[in-house]
């Protein structure tokens, strides 16, 4: 989370995201739920602007290797009982003009 940490606060908008993630398949229209929740919260009627901020990752269940493609690059090596390593999902959504947004895997030489 970043923004108005008291805005963020008064309506445990990292709660909130952490239910309307784990509820809802469609992490676009989980993105855009935990948003709009936050800009129509009561709590911040007395606030000219709603400021605020997240980055989430949402791992998606375990997968069978069997449903994997042979040119898949996942390390075979590491997986177990015909598993793959979990698939996973970077998210990140705001209520503010801009917000610096990079992120890294071990397979990259520099940040996007």
């Amino acid at each position: 989370m970043t923004g108005a940490g008291e805005q963020i606060t008064k309506t445990l908008l990292a709660k909130t995201c952490m239910d309307i993630f784990s509820s809802e398949d469609d992490t676009t229209l989980a993105a855009n739920k935990v948003l709009d929740k936050f800009i129509s919260s009561p709590l911040l009627r007395t606030y000219d602007g709603r400021h605020a901020g997240y980055i989430a990752v949402k791992l998606n269940p375990t997968v069978d290797v069997s449903e994997m493609d042979d040119d898949s690059d996942k390390d075979k090596s590491q997986q177990k009982d015909n598993k793959a390593p979990r698939i996973g999902e970077f998210i990140f959504a705001h209520t503010t003009k801009t917000m610096g947004v990079a992120f890294m895997s071990v397979q990259d030489n520099k940040p996007t």
